[in-house]
């Protein structure tokens, strides 16, 4: 495909599935979110929360993937997802659903069968969808089970471009590979540990200072017991500086990671340093050699990731291609916060709230005409909307179509590096 590339995507931390891939869905971080982790406390509810459960889901009224806003954005669109995470949940106080989804997540289903299925979406003649999410688990489950540097997940590597092959394969053969845009990203990237590599955190905590402990390899959250934090963060700190792990709190998660708004990020958060894993870690190897029929070796090498963000070994790709893309472009790196602003630039999806930025993605786009349900007739604009975040519209009227607006605001961020713009895009989330 003769189309946009990026050097890496920037993950979101926690770099793990179920945060990055909501991250992606909604351009915002965890912390606005809510989806802290794969699975997490919730002192709201005094629970621990999963994928199951819908309020893992729904941590504020106002988070709506873009799937959902797209059909909120009315004139005639539809949204698809299929076996993306999140795509069976209701979101916002109207209890919303894209018109196409998958009801439930089912591994067993070939690739094929997504493929067609999709593409029967988009292609459907009373319906068809102009924006659809379509998820595959792997190389995630191989990486896992064998490390990202083992024959066998690098044969599965192999296979995720057969596959990616036969999707443009069938979308060209429904005769729309060069109508519809088409993004290709993961959602992290895989680090390998083995087990000598395993550090024993509650080995380390006196149980006297700890109330509750939550979380999986390579990020813990702790919850110290009344009047006991201060001792619980200076005893770890101490270890940290010995053993291969860092202790955060959560302010300083705010800091540095955009992690520390939410109620669902607790007290202290403990994260393994890059190619390390805490002892949980033990019992998922147990399970990889009992499920692919591995003879046990300590010496072997296991995927993890969740680490931080910075890792080389966290990023993420992208690709896309398609006629709202340049050709042959290499954009300098993106985040995954910043999909749903290049989506939302190229659906004219209006009034986002994102922590992302389309400056970091406007590169990528070339000038395309307005889609057909889009009304093309120029109108005089005498009051701007809020997610028009340039300085220069503020203090203006014009007239214009809302395509020649677009294009001229893709050209203004495209040209001068001397103009350095530092807005923020979209709305800002408080968090509760």
């Amino acid at each position: 495909m003769s189309g946009v590339s990026v050097p890496h995507m920037d993950p979101v931390f926690p770099t793990k599935t179920f945060p990055n891939h909501h991250s992606i869905a909604t351009g915002l971080y965890p912390e606005s979110h809510g989806i802290v982790d794969n699975t997490f406390f919730d002192p709201k509810y005094n629970e621990t929360l999963n994928t199951n459960d819908p309020r893992f889901w729904n941590y504020r009224p106002d988070v709506l993937p873009i799937w959902i806003r797209n059909e909120m954005a009315g004139e005639g669109r539809i949204s698809g997802c299929l076996m993306w995470p999140g795509c069976p949940q209701r979101y916002g106080s109207k209890n919303l659903l894209p018109t196409y989804f998958s009801p439930t997540y089912n591994a067993s289903v070939p690739w094929e069968n997504r493929v067609e299925t999709v593409i029967s979406w988009i292609t459907n003649d009373s319906k068809p969808a102009n924006l659809v999410f379509l998820y595959f688990d792997e190389p995630d489950t191989h990486g896992h089970a064998f490390g990202p540097n083992r024959k066998e997940t690098l044969d599965e590597i192999s296979k995720v471009d057969n596959r990616t092959a036969y999707l443009v394969s069938k979308l060209k053969e429904a005769e729309i590979f060069y109508k519809i845009n088409l993004i290709v990203l993961s959602d992290h990237g895989m680090q390998g540990v083995t087990q000598k590599n395993i550090v024993n955190i509650t080995a380390f905590i006196d149980p006297s200072l700890l109330k509750a402990k939550f979380g999986s390899t390579p990020v813990l959250q702790l919850i110290p017991q009344d009047g006991k934090g201060e001792e619980l963060y200076s005893s770890l700190l101490q270890q940290s500086k010995m053993h291969s792990f860092t202790i955060l709190t959560k302010k300083e998660m705010g800091k540095r990671y955009h992690y520390g708004a939410p109620r669902r990020v607790l007290d202290y958060v403990v994260i393994a340093d890059v190619g390390y894993a805490f002892e949980d870690f033990q019992a998922l190897i147990e399970f990889y050699d009992e499920f692919w029929n591995i003879t046990a070796d300590p010496t072997r090498e296991y995927g993890v990731h969740g680490y931080i963000p910075d890792a080389s070994s966290m990023k993420a790709f992208f690709i896309a291609h398609g006629p709202a893309f340049r050709k042959g472009f290499e954009s300098p790196p993106i985040r995954t916060i910043d999909v749903v602003p290049l989506i939302s630039e190229i659906l004219y999806i209006s009034g986002v709230p994102s922590n992302g930025s389309l400056e970091r993605v406007v590169g990528m786009i070339e000038w395309v005409p307005r889609p057909l349900y889009q009304d093309p007739q120029p109108r005089v604009i005498t009051k701007l909307p809020d997610f028009l975040r340039y300085p220069d519209f503020r203090a203006r009227k014009f007239t214009e179509s809302l395509e020649q607006n677009r294009n001229r605001r893709i050209l203004e961020l495209r040209g001068s590096k001397s103009r350095q713009y530092s807005w923020p895009v979209g709305k800002l989330f408080k968090h509760s």
